[in-house]
């Protein structure tokens, strides 16, 4: 096995391959004073090597998805080739909602499937739409906090809670593993404006004096996981968990979940950019996605 690291890989490259006592490189990459993508792969796998060309693509999505392009080129004469996203950028547009409007998954998957690539893992993508491709192995991005939350929450006293009709499977998953309740709201977006209004389902007098954990895939802005927990908070939750696979926090978004009375946002290792802040645990999920591909190769 040979593993690649691209600029936007958060550390999981260099773990995996240490983990797999496997060859390792990382791309060299700059910037052209005009803005211009540019990486170089200085040492390159055997022919015969399993490759894998570990990526995340936040932050500078545009940037992080080309130069997957141009590794993937740079490649084109090798035929093992897997890719690992930890987070897979323009999953949410994976239909069209409005008039006019492409279809972003698509388009990132299409452009990965080449003949010589063989797997594209993705961790916790938005959209359930790429299981259409063949190539598409998804990880769970979620499960994987069950044991940290038994650890340091009484499992008694825990409801999940999905933000929106989207993410029940997603919260479900973890309230299996957990063998605890869970409710979900019902959450409206204007398409327009991007406005987010939440309907409170009628169970959610549950919550008094329950540890409430709001399970996410994406925390970007933080207006739905704020809005949530402000609502737990009227309904007099005893405690209001987060657990997001992938913490983006874009402009405040950090002060606004903080402010809406949220205890603690567990996250995944997924993206480079990360925040020290007390309020904050990040989940090394190296030793898991190795155990994953262990399995699947």
């Amino acid at each position: 096995m040979y593993i690649i690291s691209l600029p936007g890989d958060p550390g999981i490259g260099r773990s995996l391959a240490e983990k797999f006592d496997a060859e390792y490189s990382e791309a060299f990459s700059k910037i052209f004073p005009d803005g211009e993508t540019y990486i170089r792969l200085d040492k390159r796998p055997a022919s015969e090597d399993e490759v894998f060309l570990i990526q995340s693509m936040y932050p500078d999505q545009d940037r992080r998805f080309f130069e997957l392009l141009e590794a993937l080129d740079i490649l084109r004469q090798h035929k093992n080739i897997n890719i690992l996203l930890t987070y897979m950028a323009y999953a949410r547009q994976d239909k069209i909602f409005l008039e006019g409007e492409p279809i972003s998954a698509r388009i990132v998957v299409e452009s990965l499937l080449k003949d010589n690539v063989r797997n594209i893992f993705v961790v916790e993508p938005h959209s359930n739409m790429i299981l259409s491709y063949n190539k598409i192995r998804i990880i769970d991005g979620i499960s994987i906090f069950s044991d940290i939350i038994k650890r340091e929450i009484e499992t008694e006293k825990i409801i999940i809670i999905s933000p929106d009709q989207g993410g029940v499977e997603r919260a479900r998953r973890l309230a299996t593993k957990l063998g605890v309740d869970m409710i979900s709201f019902i959450k409206y977006r204007d398409r327009h404006t991007g406005e987010i209004r939440i309907e409170m389902p009628a169970d959610l007098h549950k919550i008094s004096g329950m540890n409430t954990v709001i399970v996410d895939d994406i925390l970007s802005t933080g207006g739905t996981i704020a809005e949530s927990a402000e609502i737990l908070r009227r309904y007099k939750a005893e405690k209001v968990i987060v657990v997001c696979t992938h913490c983006l926090f874009v402009s405040n978004a950090l002060d606004k979940v903080r402010s809406s009375g949220v205890d603690k946002i567990y996250c995944a290792s997924t993206v480079k950019k990360k925040i020290n802040d007390p309020l904050i645990y990040y989940l090394d999920i190296s030793g898991y996605i190795k155990d994953v591909l262990s399995r699947e190769l």
